[in-house]
């Protein structure tokens, strides 16, 4: 789902919608504004069941959300900084021996929630600065649309998202999660709960085009690419100055695509179809409680 300007920064989107049955007072007073900062520390990036820079990542996120009454539009930006060197192997978007800001993102999305559904339509932009792995080309920016559906009041809280690339690969992913309660204190402060999640994706067009080398591609296979089974914990402490959150997740991947068991940092390293990787996010959040797009 980028300390230089491409850290962060926030974008405060303003939506407006009237209903003709009550007075403006009564509308306003439904509408609920939130923002938030979020700060995530990975032992790598992981995008996609695919290692985008095998070492230590900072990636900061600033979001804003309007709510009124189900509905919600939010915006944020994202980014990506690379602790390290990268390596010679690497799927980094620096050369070896480089680090820095190799991505940030900006997203816009409309929500709502209705009979336990929640479902969300949006766009990412994907701004890269750095190169094309293997080569000295500069890597390309693309944008995304996507669609999200969520049955949040059933158990497992099913997930389905399908992604579409407009710009450069010009083809779609499909991604699905269900998530198991192993603990949680709901009416309790803290809040505090602990979860198994399972996640897999495929690739439906983004995959490497035969009749076309030339085409830019994310996996080199259709159909499915990679698994995900995840044990988390997240804590909630509200405060009157908005609620503080953290949150840890391992997690530990199945590949299938040969591009998402690419995790080596030499020539001399071997791919490996499973792995073991950590994040862990730090964040605040006041009122709406706007929460960032999904980049796990």
């Amino acid at each position: 789902m980028s300390v230089s300007a491409g850290r962060a920064a926030l974008v405060i989107v303003i939506f407006i919608s009237a209903s003709p049955r009550e007075t403006l007072a009564q509308d306003l007073d439904r509408f609920r504004v939130g923002y938030g900062v979020d700060l995530d520390f990975a032992n790598r990036y992981v995008w996609r069941g695919i290692t985008r820079t095998n070492g230590p990542v900072l990636q900061p996120q600033a979001h804003a959300e309007l709510l009124f009454g189900g509905c919600g539009l939010s915006a944020g930006v994202w980014g990506n900084d690379e602790l390290g060197n990268s390596g010679v192997a690497e799927a980094s978007d620096f050369a070896p021996g480089v680090h820095g800001v190799g991505e940030v993102d900006y997203w816009l999305q409309y929500s709502r929630s209705s009979y336990g559904i929640d479902w969300a339509l949006g766009g990412l932009r994907y701004d890269f600065n750095g190169r094309v792995p293997g080569t000295t080309l500069p890597r390309k920016s693309t944008t995304e649309l996507y669609g999200r559906i969520q049955l949040s009041r059933r158990y497992l809280s099913p997930t389905i998202s399908l992604w579409q690339d407009v710009d450069q690969v010009k083809g779609a992913f499909l991604d699905g999660s269900l998530t198991v309660p192993v603990f949680a204190n709901p009416l309790r402060l803290p809040f505090i709960a602990i979860y198994l999640s399972l996640s897999g994706g495929a690739s439906l067009g983004q995959e490497r085009k035969q009749s076309d080398t030339t085409a830019a591609y994310n996996f080199l296979r259709r159909g499915f690419t990679s698994a995900d089974l995840a044990l988390g914990t997240r804590v909630v402490i509200p405060t009157p100055a908005g609620a503080l959150r953290a949150r840890l997740d391992a997690h530990q991947q199945f590949s299938r695509d040969p591009l998402t068991r690419h995790v080596r940092r030499e020539l001399s390293d071997r791919p490996h179809k499973g792995r073991l990787w950590v994040s862990l996010q730090l964040g605040w959040g006041f009122a709406g409680g706007a929460s960032g797009t999904t980049y796990e």
